[in-house]
């Protein structure tokens, strides 16, 4: 791996040399070569595709020993710890997402039907295709944790805005509103959001237009993430539901404080497109959910 390795990369491995010295030149390389790695927003160092000789190295390398070290290995992959352990956070935090139980809403079926009526070309005889707005939709209703994803002009927005009515009108039957809150990683894209569902909203059947927040935030503010304090725990948001669009651009970090700041009571909705706004931050978590 012949890379042009910055100044930064090489300042972290003689910083880890220097707390930590090594005579083995290969460590400090490995060292680099993982920040070199993070600032191209990859969350690690692929070993594989390394020489035999940097991969053996690896495995004498000073800097993952402990539960405190500044690197970790893991099989074949070596990380910065920040890294390493909001991968552990969001892995965890998934699978006891998609472990909770999640009660259908009454009259389901009724209710999709109503938002999303036949088109007019799907009313004759034959094989119809199917429906993948309504379908994701139906699915939202069952899972506490919801990817909507697809290319600009595929309908997340409209999908995700039914799903929001679909949930709400049942809710305030049950004398019980929904918390929601809606939120996007810039504050370009937040007031796409929004306003992209106050547009929706409008089109929505009569009866099931109430009660939609139309104002996006940050991610950021919707967190409370300050900029001199960004070590700080994220506290659990009060809320029922949460839909964060462009979520491809949510980086490892981000995403694990989003996942362990939404109660795994409330439904968690990311909308984007995989292929589309990269992270500025390392880890493309979108592309690989």
């Amino acid at each position: 791996m012949e890379l042009q390795l910055t100044r930064l990369d090489n300042a972290f491995a003689k910083f880890l040399n220097d707390a930590q010295p090594s005579s083995d030149e290969r460590h400090k390389r490995l060292a680099a070569l993982t920040s070199y790695q993070f600032g191209r927003g990859h969350a690690c160092l692929d070993l594989a595709l390394l020489s035999a000789e940097l991969r053996a190295a690896a495995h004498t390398i000073p800097w993952t020993a402990g539960a405190n070290s500044p690197l970790v290995l893991d099989d074949s992959r070596l990380y910065l710890r920040r890294n390493w352990n909001a991968e552990q956070s969001i892995q965890t935090a998934i699978r006891a997402r998609l472990e909770q139980s999640c009660p259908e809403p009454e009259h389901l079926a009724t209710s999709l039907d109503k938002l999303f009526p036949p088109t007019t070309g799907s009313m004759g005889s034959g094989p119809q295709a199917p429906d993948w707005q309504k379908i994701a939709c139906a699915l939202a209703t069952r899972e506490r944790l919801t990817l909507i994803t697809g290319g600009p002009g595929t309908g997340k927005t409209t999908t995700v805005v039914r799903l929001v009515a679909l949930l709400q009108s049942d809710a305030v039957r049950k004398g019980t509103p929904m918390r929601i809150a809606l939120a996007a990683p810039t504050g370009k894209a937040a007031a796409r959001l929004g306003q992209s569902i106050a547009d929706a909203v409008n089109l929505l059947p009569d009866g099931m237009q109430d009660n939609i927040p139309v104002k996006a935030v940050t991610l950021h503010k919707l967190l409370q993430i300050r900029p001199n304090q960004a070590n700080e725990s994220t506290p659990e948001l009060a809320v029922d539901l949460v839909i964060v669009d462009e979520a491809s651009m949510i980086d490892l970090d981000m995403m694990a404080r989003l996942l362990a700041a939404v109660p795994l009571t409330a439904s968690l909705v990311l909308l984007g497109d995989k292929d589309q706004l990269a992270s500025v931050e390392a880890g493309a978590v979108m592309g690989q959910l």
